[in-house]
């Protein structure tokens, strides 16, 4: 079900998985939900923004913080904003107990197995209603989890 702008950057009730191709405005988007979650009392550390490379997240974060931007947001104000990949590991390297695992466990897995494991995780975060979850991918970022085969 498609919503529309107004009803993705006001959601409080539920994470957010915003899926779209290049130029969409998804960095917007996501920019003015995090200003509206922060005016609204939520705390810079109850919001996560996941992207799947760097560069999002670079992006996101210029975004934000901007002095010459739309929001000019201040750095105190900015929440995690993070790959996949890096706050997985960071989680993990914290505390590889807590998910069962050693450090002497590690392993890289096949993408398709993290993909399924990813979509299944975010789907668990959305039932348990924990607090914000903002995702953010750009359109090439979406074809590479997808169909990784033809980016090998």
């Amino acid at each position: 079900m498609a919503l529309n702008y107004e009803s993705i950057v006001t959601n409080t009730e539920s994470p957010t998985l915003v899926l779209a191709g290049p130029g969409a405005g998804k960095t917007h988007l996501l920019s003015d939900r995090v200003v509206r979650l922060l005016s609204s009392g939520a705390s810079s550390t109850e919001i996560t923004v996941l992207t799947f490379g760097k560069d999002a997240s670079l992006n996101m974060r210029e975004e934000l913080l901007s002095p010459s931007g739309h929001w000019q947001l201040p750095a105190a104000d900015l929440p995690r904003i993070a790959t996949l990949h890096s706050l997985g590991f960071e989680i993990v390297n914290e505390s590889p107990r807590t998910v069962g695992l050693r450090k002497a466990d590690l392993a890289v897995q096949p993408v398709a197995f993290v993909s399924e494991l990813i979509y299944r995780d975010a789907a668990y975060i959305h039932e348990m209603g924990s607090s914000p979850l903002l995702t953010y991918f750009t359109g090439n970022d979406i074809k590479k989890l997808l169909w990784p085969a033809h980016f090998a």
